[in-house]
């Protein structure tokens, strides 16, 4: 009786040793847990952090393309217009130049024809 009182007291420490051992491998794992949910938790914000920015630089980009491209659409647009004002001012001076030269001619006809009768 004695005896398997003695076993019976072996086991019971083992029991006992083991269950602490599982606790403690518990608490650890627990512990190893909650830094790895912590370490993700600070790259998770840290991944948000990194798309707000771009997505505040995508905007700022694209704000001053947008300016740079209408800065571009009427510069186009005032220069067309102004070839358009000088096509029609050298036009306007090419037919002034024309009747001058047909006026000057016709006086030369008329002067030509004077000396000669």
């Amino acid at each position: 009786d004695a005896r398997r009182e003695a076993g019976r007291a072996e086991l019971e420490r083992e029991q006992v040793s083991l269950l602490r051992a599982a606790e403690q491998r518990q608490r650890h794992e627990m512990q190893e847990q909650a830094r790895s949910a912590a370490q993700l938790r600070e790259l998770l914000s840290h991944l948000q952090e990194m798309q707000k920015s771009q997505v505040h630089a995508e905007e700022v980009t694209s704000g001053r393309l947008q300016g740079e491209n209408e800065r571009l659409q009427r510069e186009w647009l005032e220069a067309k217009a102004a070839t358009s004002r000088e096509e029609e001012r050298s036009a306007k001076a090419a037919a002034e130049a024309s009747r001058k030269l047909a006026a000057a001619a016709e006086e030369r006809e008329v002067v030509e024809g004077q000396l000669s009768a």
